[in-house]
């Protein structure tokens, strides 16, 4: 009896491990959530650990900085950056699709009252979702 309790709830706990796991629409949204987030708080190591290698280079070659973490962290600090960080603390994730590797998601943010919506692509590479290309609005 011991054994089929206990053979039972491994089995259990191997069903509910592998039914836990987040949907992709769950992890797009939650990656373009995080990448909102670091912009909101202005930190650049959580905003480049949401894009691809190939962004995180755009993104430091355009500043001429030594690294992508470097360049958002510049960017945040100027005036520009100081001044649009707030609308990031009103961005809603919304829309996403994703279908194989390859998602959308929409965000919305409020600037100047009004809101603004925009696109932002993404890819699924080495299993994690990473933003691919600058927004599109």
């Amino acid at each position: 009896m011991k054994r089929s309790l206990t053979a039972a709830l491994a089995t259990m706990a191997v069903v509910a491990i592998g039914c836990g796991g987040q949907s992709d629409q769950d992890q797009v949204k939650s990656t373009v959530q995080t990448y909102v987030d670091g912009l909101a708080s202005r930190d650049g190591k959580k905003v480049c650990d949401q894009l691809a290698p190939s962004v995180q280079n755009l993104v430091k070659q355009r500043a001429k900085a030594k690294d992508c973490q470097t360049a958002i962290n510049s960017f945040e600090n100027s005036t520009t950056g100081r001044a649009v960080a707030p609308a990031f603390k009103t961005a809603k994730v919304e829309e996403v699709n994703a279908k194989g590797n390859s998602a959308t998601a929409k965000v919305t943010v409020k600037v100047g009252g009004s809101n603004s919506s925009t696109t932002i692509p993404l890819e699924k590479q080495g299993g994690d979702w990473r933003i691919t290309a600058p927004a599109e609005g």
